[in-house]
């Protein structure tokens, strides 16, 4: 696996953590000769490989950390388990090593993304085939990461209510957003209810304000989704059902937090793919999608 994107997790697990601006560079110097869509950002890319439980990150201090290495099976995939989290060389080794000693075991071709990792699968007899894998390589497994995340996901009052602030601070350009085209417009106040983003000398700033007054210090997608809730705009999402899981499809301009994005992208192991003015995430079983749209606020709209 040589992708930029694969050498970018590479270093990113050798180096272990460091800061957003080291991150930024490490990618500026692995894309410097490709040719990158417009819309492909070190942010972005940084967004999917945390959806894919590759690394961590701190928005708010700015910095980032490997997260450590885990094998999980995908929800009704056949016995199929990922390898997420932290990929260093020396653990990349010992996995060829080990698949190459196993006749219960099959490494799939990794499947190369274009705005993240490699997904590395493996097809496997059954759990425990998983489970000794993974006790040889020394690192955790976990029978499906996806739906262990789902059953935990907090209500969106809970982020909400770790999130009250006072109002900011004036002097900054001020923008609301629009919920109907989930787009930004200039505005002179921010009393009315919705969220709002402020251009601050040390970056963006985002907070929430409710009909009562309160005014909460989010981020965007915790803000947007509050927003949408708040003005009862809750059929955002939308699950499209096939003949075992389904697909769900994300406004692109209402991130997910980040635990929701990893619970769908941890049901396959790809990262959301761009459709339009949507981010669709595969491979995803109704109950997972019921789990984050619940969480968000959101009516879960099912087609098909």
């Amino acid at each position: 696996m040589n992708t930029r994107k694969d050498l970018l997790l590479e270093w990113a697990s050798e180096r272990g953590f460091g800061s957003w601006a080291q991150f930024r560079e490490a990618y500026a110097w692995l894309e410097r000769e490709s040719e990158m869509a417009p819309w492909e950002t070190a942010s972005l890319v940084a967004r999917q490989m945390s959806a894919l439980g590759h690394i961590e990150v701190d928005w708010r201090r700015r910095s980032w950390a490997a997260a450590p290495p885990v094998l999980t099976l995908l929800p009704s995939a056949g016995a199929h388990a990922l390898l997420t989290g932290g990929r260093t060389r020396e653990l990349c080794d010992r996995l060829a090593m080990a698949l190459a000693d196993r006749d219960d075991l099959y490494g799939l071709d990794p499947v190369e993304q274009p705005l993240a990792p490699s997904a590395i699968l493996i097809a496997c007899e059954d759990e425990r085939a998983m489970r000794k894998l993974a006790s040889a390589l020394g690192i955790e497994s976990a029978y499906s990461v996806s739906s262990q995340l789902a059953e935990i996901l907090p209500p969106l009052r809970a982020y909400l209510d770790l999130a009250g602030s006072t109002p900011a601070p004036r002097g900054y350009g001020v923008q609301a957003l629009d919920l109907a085209d989930l787009s930004w417009r200039d505005v002179e106040e921010d009393r009315e209810p919705g969220l709002y983003r402020y251009q601050a000398p040390d970056g963006r700033r985002f907070r929430l304000v409710e009909a009562t007054g309160s005014v909460f210090d989010v981020d965007l997608a915790i803000g947007a989704f509050a927003a949408l809730a708040i003005a009862g705009e809750t059929g955002r999402l939308k699950w499209f059902r096939a003949s075992l899981n389904g697909e769900l499809q994300v406004p692109l301009r209402t991130p997910l937090p980040t635990l929701h994005a990893r619970a769908l992208a941890l049901c396959s192991g790809f990262a959301p793919e761009r459709h339009g003015r949507s981010l669709v995430y595969l491979n995803v079983p109704e109950k997972v999608a019921r789990a984050v749209a619940g969480s968000l606020a959101q009516d879960l709209q099912v087609v098909g």
